[in-house]
């Protein structure tokens, strides 16, 4: 056993309270090349195993033939890692090329990196910002948390694995030159996990990739530098957000050399986040279009009608009944200009549902029940609208011919991440018709 792997034994004990079992056997199976990898990949920023329709749209992917899916130790807490594996243990394993990462330690991932710290290891290439919030590339807590994504996995041999997000130890150096010393330290240290067999391919997802002297971003160019001190020859893997609006990935220096371009002049291949998620001048951006029906005042008022009623008639304080209903009021307020759909299913599945719920003694009759859900649709219909039109505000002038592209926004916009060098363009797809629309870009 190397002396990067040295205190495995050890942390196979203390797996389990991490929240990580070990009693699924990890499998041998057919692996993906990194060269057969499909132009859409299943993103599981947000997917978890409580809700069975993210299993459902992860099988449809990959029978579809998305075989590459993303995702990351601490993403929904390991619950996104552990519907994957899951997912993967139904038989479809060796028809998928999963990535995941490590880097950050909150929840789950910060308990493990406290275990090893208190057993003298995981002590270098260490901040921590915040009480709840550490970020860490020691070998030690990367491998830890490797192993963990193993087994939630179910597999031996992780086909890609990423080091996540490295600009948040750039605080922790004087000089640039120690950061990309620390980071070739690193690639040497996964370099020997691929001798070991514990994964195939490694390389960095970063959110502030750059070639032009950026302060506080990863120099593509010094990290790449980095890795060839290091006597690194299978970095083969970058990951980055790219979308409409945030194109820095494609922004020449004065050498006339992008992110893109020079990664794929090393022979990297290139992964996309956030393609349909922008971060603009305004805050967060949806770049998608509706084309179903408006709602109209007239069907929102005949839902509060209805759930007003219920509670008449269930003497559940009808004549105020939103004085103790806050959420239900904020939706019949504002559902005219929501424009985040994950606000509104917060505040629907968090708020109304459980206020209504706790209205009636006996719980709401089925008609509260059905009202509650047609005001659901409407806000989401409503959401999705706002959305939309916001997106044609932003990106009207510069993408005419993508926002009336017969083949609708968002197809048009991979259509165009793929001509500028993008291989693979990272989808969440949460919901089977996701995958249905984001499928035909396969063929």
């Amino acid at each position: 056993m190397s002396g990067g792997l040295r205190f495995l034994p050890a942390l196979l004990n203390c797996l389990p309270r991490m929240g990580v079992t070990c009693v699924c056997a990890l499998r041998e199976r057919k692996m993906v090349a990194l060269e057969e990898i499909s132009r859409i990949g299943f993103g599981g920023y947000r997917i978890g195993n409580g809700d069975p329709s993210h299993a459902n749209a992860l099988r449809k992917a990959i029978a579809a033939g998305c075989n590459v899916v993303d995702t990351a130790s601490t993403y929904t807490s390991g619950a996104s890692e552990t519907l994957i594996g899951n997912v993967l243990r139904e038989g479809c394993s060796s028809r998928a090329f999963v990535i995941t990462k490590a880097g950050y330690a909150s929840g789950i991932a910060l308990q493990s990196l406290l275990e090893l710290q208190g057993r003298g290891l995981a002590t270098d290439s260490f901040v921590r910002p915040a009480e709840d919030f550490c970020y860490s590339l020691s070998p030690d807590f990367l491998l830890c948390q490797i192993e963990i994504s193993r087994r939630r996995l179910g597999v031996k041999c992780l086909d890609a694995f990423l080091v996540h997000n490295p600009e948040h130890l750039l605080a922790l150096y004087k000089c640039e030159n120690e950061f990309y010393a620390a980071l070739g330290k690193v690639f040497g240290f996964l370099e020997e996990l691929v001798d070991e067999g514990l994964i195939r391919h490694y390389g960095v997802s970063s959110n502030r990739f750059a070639v032009t002297g950026e302060s506080f971003a990863v120099d593509l160019r010094s990290m790449l530098e980095a890795a060839a001190s290091s006597g690194c020859q299978r970095m083969h893997m970058l990951q980055l957000p790219f979308n409409l609006l945030e194109q820095n990935a494609i922004c020449k220096n004065l050498q006339g050399q992008s992110v893109v371009s020079l990664a794929r002049g090393a022979q990297l291949k290139i992964f996309s986040n956030r393609p349909f998620n922008a971060m603009s001048r305004n805050g967060f951006l949806r770049l998608a279009a509706f084309d179903g029906d408006d709602a109209s005042p007239e069907q929102v008022a005949r839902c509060s009608a209805v759930i007003q009623e219920c509670l008449f008639s269930h003497d559940a304080n009808g004549d105020n009944f939103l004085a103790n209903m806050p959420g239900l009021a904020y939706a019949l307020e504002r559902w005219e200009t929501v424009d985040n759909s994950d606000a509104v299913k917060t505040l629907f599945e968090h708020h109304v549902l459980p206020e209504v719920r706790s209205a009636f003694k006996h719980g709401p009759p089925e008609v509260a029940v059905r009202a509650i859900a047609d005001l659901y649709r409407l806000c989401d219909r409503r959401c999705r609208i706002n959305m939309a039109a916001n997106a044609r505000a932003a990106l009207e002038g510069t993408y005419d011919e993508l926002l009336n592209h017969p083949d609708g926004l968002q197809a048009a916009a991979c259509a165009w991440y793929f001509k500028c060098g993008i291989d693979c363009v990272l989808v969440g797809m949460r919901r089977e018709e996701y995958v249905r629309d984001m499928m035909r870009l396969l063929r």
